[in-house]
């Protein structure tokens, strides 16, 4: 399996999420505010009972959890957090670009690199 195989197996939301997490673990709803706040433009959201909702973002925090790439912290709050896994993701998604094909792919890119 080359590096490009492993990025492909997760979607932009998915990585949306990871890049909001680098920053430090966050409440799933803290997740769905930054991730409109800085990809809002690229994923369907809109007006939920207490604020903007994304079924994309929270469905990727979902499976990310799934499949151990982030975690609930142990602090007891709910908080949700990056692991290790998380993070190889992460810089393998921005290692693996360009890409030139795709235009959404390298916006996130771009904005995860900033």
């Amino acid at each position: 399996m080359t590096y490009e195989d492993e990025v492909d197996d997760y979607s932009l939301p998915e990585y949306m999420v990871l890049d909001i997490l680098a920053d430090g673990p966050l409440y799933r709803s803290g997740i769905i505010t930054k991730a409109i706040g800085k990809y809002g433009d690229l994923i369907d959201h809109g007006p939920y009972i207490y604020g903007e909702y994304s079924d994309d973002i929270d469905e990727a925090v979902t499976d990310l959890m799934s499949c151990g790439a982030i975690r609930y912290k142990d602090d007891h709050k709910g908080r949700i957090e990056v692991n290790d896994y998380g993070r190889h993701l992460l810089t393998l998604f921005i290692d693996s670009g360009p890409y030139d094909e795709d235009d959404e792919w390298e916006i996130v890119r771009g904005r995860v690199m900033e």
